[in-house]
């Protein structure tokens, strides 16, 4: 990258400032800047020349023309590059902020199979093809062509059943960092920046920070979190690699989560910047934990970041989290309590980083044990559950047998919680009180309970796992339809280690029946899959 290409990473942490009145001025007297033997005095020049805005556009046009010396005309090249992606960002942030749907695809368009191609560009005209869906870059954005271009698909990008156009679209863009908004009838690519990023996350703040239980039978109804993920993928590149370092995207996230002019959303947001993105990095980060410790600390901060700071607090990997995690558990913060709990049953977050550090710490590892103890007898019948369904996880036998002996919880998270503690648990009585959960009252209760039964593929004595799947096949629910039917798939899967038979030809034959009458095309793509993976 060119050296004076550098400071377009001052667009992103700052936005454009005043033009002063006489614009012209301004600009002619950074342009003698731009060519001086300091190099300070250089990037300083440029910096100013971007802080001045679209505003200033005209005259550094004027002035480029009338450029000789290299320097800076690149210099002045790179500010008109910084006034083209702010005015993107801007068009984009309109009309994320007033959403429409993804234009629809074509009659009869219900996959779309894209194979690797040298580029995302290849890739994108093959979508266009399948699925008659217009999707361009933002005409205003020389460069976003040849971004497309040099972005190789190493990777198929394929997509079934309803919304394959739009999924498969982030999938490409994910891979060349872009990102897309909805324009009318068309999509138009444009570039991914921090605000954007902002954006889109503060419009899903349950999205990322949800269970994988909760969010698998949230995916049914809405899709996947596709601008999520795209932006984790940004972020976590920007803070790895080129663009901004790591300490500038630290800092943009941090004043971001502490603006109390902000919204509570954009805070938490921001939160879950650090707490995904940057915490993908194998290796403790004081000030990160640090920041975390004091947001969950701070019983004023909004509900939504505490929750976001206790997540990252489980995921932390210093002294500091570990010891703040233990306090904070000892403590007589109720809310906090559940939200750590919470981040300590997603095992997914806790057991491969911090959970694993502190092995190495058993007096620590004690001190958590003997907490949960007690917070199990806590008389709030959430904290008293978490903290069971905790126990049961660090192998407490004693847990397993008190969670058989607990009434049904109410909240619907603590349900999700508990049937899934009781389809881990080895105690005997825990395998019925789950298989009853599949005639609960509420349809994301039987299906999650069904999703559980189906959870690994193969095995012994999964008779009761492919007896339950089987029979809510017939659910009147496409939701507790649709992971029965993948339940089956994956309990009779082809390529398990150890493949399991037994009531085979029946399940294929249900499935068989169920494909040619099921109307809900998300319940059918699941059973043409189960299928599939069954071998017939």
């Amino acid at each position: 990258m060119r050296p004076w290409l550098a400071p377009l990473a001052v667009l992103v942490l700052a936005g454009p400032l005043r033009a002063d009145d006489d614009v012209a001025k301004a600009v002619a007297g950074l342009v003698a800047d731009l060519g001086d033997d300091d190099v300070d005095k250089r990037e300083a020049a440029l910096t100013a020349l971007i802080h001045l805005g679209v505003k200033a556009e005209k005259a550094v046009r004027a002035e480029l023309k009338k450029a000789t010396d290299p320097e800076i005309q690149g210099r002045l090249m790179a500010a008109l590059q910084a006034y083209t992606v702010a005015e993107e960002e801007a068009w984009a942030l309109e009309r994320i902020r007033t959403p429409e749907a993804f234009p629809p695809s074509k009659e009869g368009c219900n996959e779309v199979l894209i194979p690797p191609l040298p580029s995302v560009a290849d890739a994108l005209e093959l979508l266009r093809q399948q699925s008659g869906v217009t999707i361009e870059p933002y005409a205003r954005d020389p460069d976003l062509p040849r971004m497309l271009e040099l972005a190789p698909l190493p990777m198929s990008a394929n997509a079934h059943g309803p919304g394959c156009a739009e999924r498969s679209l982030w999938q490409l863009l994910c891979i060349a960092n872009l990102t897309s908004v909805v324009d009318g009838t068309r999509v138009v690519i444009v570039r991914y920046t921090p605000a954007l990023l902002f954006e889109r996350l503060a419009r899903e703040p349950g999205r990322v920070v949800r269970d994988w239980l909760e969010e698998d039978l949230q995916v049914f109804e809405t899709g996947p979190a596709n601008y999520s993920l795209s932006a984790k993928r940004f972020v976590r590149e920007k803070a790895n690699a080129g663009g901004l370092n790591r300490d500038a995207w630290f800092a943009l996230l941090r004043n971001r989560a502490l603006d109390a002019s902000e919204s509570a959303p954009n805070r938490t947001a921001a939160l879950v910047g650090l707490s995904v993105f940057l915490g993908a990095i194998p290796d403790p980060q004081q000030d990160v934990d640090d920041l975390f410790l004091s947001i969950a600390r701070d019983t004023q901060a909004p509900a939504s970041m505490r929750q976001e700071a206790a997540r990252g607090i489980a995921m932390g990997l210093t002294p500091a989290a570990h010891d703040g995690l233990l306090d904070l558990l000892a403590g007589t913060d109720a809310d906090i309590q559940g939200f750590l709990l919470e981040s300590l049953i997603d095992t997914r977050i806790f057991a491969i980083t911090a959970r694993q550090r502190m092995n190495a710490h058993p007096q620590k590892v004690e001190k958590l044990r003997n907490t949960l103890k007690t917070l199990a007898g806590s008389k709030s019948e959430s904290i008293a559950l978490r903290s069971t369904i905790v126990l049961i996880q660090e192998g407490s036998k004693d847990a397993a047998a008190r969670l058989v002996t607990l009434p049904d919880p109410a909240e619907l998270k603590a349900r999700l919680y508990f049937i899934r503690a009781l389809r881990d648990s080895p105690d005997p009585k825990a395998k019925e009180r789950f298989s009853s959960f599949a005639k609960d009252a509420d349809p994301e209760v039987r299906a999650a309970t069904v999703h559980l039964a189906g959870y690994y593929p193969g095995g012994k004595n999964r008779e009761s796992d492919a007896g339950l799947a089987l029979s809510l096949l017939a659910d009147p629910a496409p939701l507790v339809r649709h992971f029965a039917a993948q339940s089956l798939g994956v309990i009779y899967s082809r390529h398990a280690e150890e493949v399991f038979d037994a009531g085979l030809d029946a399940a294929r034959a249900r499935l068989a029946e169920m494909e040619k009458g099921e109307k809900d095309a998300r319940v059918l793509e699941a059973v043409r899959k189960a299928m599939k993976g069954m071998g017939g």
